[in-house]
């Protein structure tokens, strides 16, 4: 599989991984695994995944590489799921103030949004239009705890708000890295 690998590609992904693995030395030395267990776990299993897929890239073939890419990347979304509990529980206590209402109507509006955008995509199946509905959606609620809690004004307001965000954008690229993959067209 490594002949369909990129110079390009190549740098991204080492990259990727080093960027990764800097955010697992960060995890480490500042103990936040003790005070975001799912989102520590998620970090180091995503730093994992990133490396393995590099070596199965270089050592093995596309089957392989696509069927350890499909039970990894499953494994990441429940990780990314429960990081979203995590974070959520984390702003949702402050949602006893007197715009809970407005914000979460705001927050339905806009995973309303997402489903009727995912529905009215052009895909060729059904399972593509829940793959991204899912996606955006997951990319949508992590954008309103990264907002809210800096809105709120929390005590770790910019940790969480920082989380929160780069893994909104990170579910944004995936969907976008899928549609130009053509796994999602």
């Amino acid at each position: 599989m490594k002949d369909y690998i990129s110079s390009a590609d190549l740098a991204i992904w080492i990259v990727l991984i080093a960027g990764r693995l800097f955010l697992c030395l960060s995890i480490c030395k500042k103990r936040l695994h003790q005070r975001l267990r799912w989102f520590s776990l998620y970090s180091f299993a995503a730093a994992f995944e990133s490396v393995l897929l590099l070596a199965i890239a270089y050592s093995a073939s596309y089957e392989v590489y696509y069927y350890v890419f499909y039970v990894t990347s499953h494994s990441i979304s429940v990780l990314t799921f429960l990081t979203l509990i995590e974070c959520g529980r984390r702003v949702l206590p402050g949602l006893n103030v007197p715009q809970r209402e407005k914000a979460g109507a705001l927050l339905l509006v806009a995973i309303s949004g997402v489903v009727a955008f995912a529905g009215l995509w052009p895909l060729r199946f059904i399972e593509n239009r829940i793959e991204l509905g899912s996606q955006l959606s997951v990319a949508v609620a992590f954008f309103f705890i990264a907002i809210y809690s800096r809105y709120l004004g929390l005590s770790w307001s910019r940790l969480l708000a920082g989380i929160a965000s780069s893994l909104g954008f990170l579910y944004s690229y995936k969907v976008r890295q899928k549609q130009l993959r053509g796994t999602i067209l």
